[in-house]
């Protein structure tokens, strides 16, 4: 659990990072690069990973297509 939660800190500090002029950050939902939404729980943040809306370690992650 540790381990989950040391990495879910760490994309919140990188989601912080990629704030840009705007105040849009890193988004979750898995539609967009960046957005306004307040920073995702620890749930939301395991489901995006799972679904692939998060990639850790990646500064331009957050976009998927819409299908």
């Amino acid at each position: 659990m540790k381990n989950k939660i040391k990495r879910y800190v760490s994309w919140l500090i990188l989601r912080e990072k990629s704030k840009d002029e705007y105040g849009d950050k890193l988004c979750y939902c898995g539609h967009t690069s960046s957005c306004s939404c307040g920073d995702p729980d620890l749930n939301t943040f395991k489901d995006s990973v799972k679904r692939g809306s998060i990639i850790e370690g990646d500064i331009k992650n957050g976009w998927k297509s819409v299908e």
